[in-house]
């Protein structure tokens, strides 16, 4: 299964390629959250390094927060015009649970939600606990 999955719920966007759940390719941003000058070259790049067009893949998944809602909004909106175009599978994350993906056991996922708070959760081997 083809899977391009991005989050830009934070001040790191995050782009990626991952064929049969292996990951291919990645594309990474930090930056003071302006992301969406540059989210959709950055998943034109991911998909021309791979050879790809939308209609190849499977599934688009998008990270739908805790974060900045400014960037859920990003997300959202390409994500839906990206899969409603091309007649792909869309599915939504937790941002949190897209943070520890490729770890195995206990991981803890921390995002700064500002003003002292935390957005957080606990997962162990992909279910929250």
């Amino acid at each position: 299964m083809k899977r391009l999955f991005f989050d830009v719920s934070s001040s790191i966007m995050y782009v990626g390629y991952s064929r049969d759940d292996i990951l291919l390719d990645f594309s990474i941003r930090i930056a003071s959250r302006d992301h969406a000058k540059y989210l959709v070259d950055r998943i034109d790049q991911v998909l021309r390094r791979n050879r790809l067009k939308l209609e190849d893949l499977d599934e688009i998944i998008i990270g739908i927060g805790p974060g900045s809602y400014t960037g859920l909004r990003i997300a959202v909106m390409v994500g839906k015009m990206l899969a409603y175009t091309k007649n792909v599978k869309l599915k939504t994350i937790s941002s949190l649970y897209f943070m520890t993906s490729g770890y195995e056991g206990r991981v803890a996922a921390l995002m700064d939600a500002r003003r002292g708070y935390v957005f957080s959760a606990i997962y162990e081997n992909g279910k929250v606990i």
